[in-house]
């Protein structure tokens, strides 16, 4: 691989790598407010977080093209650190280490906020369980 190549690969990292971090943060923020039973939070959360994700599906799709050309296909980060000449390398080396602690953070925030929201979702279903059940309306003057 070429220096360009390197740096080519490893601009898609690193903003992979800033993009990880918001949305890490993001999944931290939308655990906090389904802590709090805060709706309003989570909807704007959700609602503002599109155009990150839009962005990490388009730089994930460059990634796996990149990839791609290069005979990577399916091929991990470390698996291609492996195959890489030492300058290429260490090039890269930084950014995939913290690419991959970023995504491991991400997963544990991300798994974190489902399972406060599932335990949100319990609640709310227990609630609607014990509550009167609506009668239908009878107009007893028709």
């Amino acid at each position: 691989m070429d220096d360009a190549s390197v740096r080519d690969f490893r601009k898609i990292l690193d903003g992979l790598l800033k993009i990880t971090k918001k949305l890490c943060a993001l999944e931290k923020a939308i655990a906090e407010a389904a802590s709090r039973n805060d709706t309003d939070e989570l909807n704007r959360l959700v609602t503002g977080a599109q155009p990150d994700l839009m962005q990490f599906r388009g730089l994930d799709h460059k990634r796996l093209q990149f990839q791609e050309r290069n005979g990577w296909k399916d091929m991990k980060l470390s698996d291609i650190l492996a195959v890489l000449p030492p300058e290429g390398r260490n090039a890269l080396s930084p950014v995939a280490e913290n690419l991959e602690a970023e995504l491991r953070l991400f997963q544990e925030a991300r798994d974190a906020a489902e399972t406060i929201m599932q335990v949100r979702l319990k609640d709310i279903q227990i609630a609607l369980a014990g509550s009167p059940q609506p009668h239908a309306f009878h107009d007893s003057l028709a």
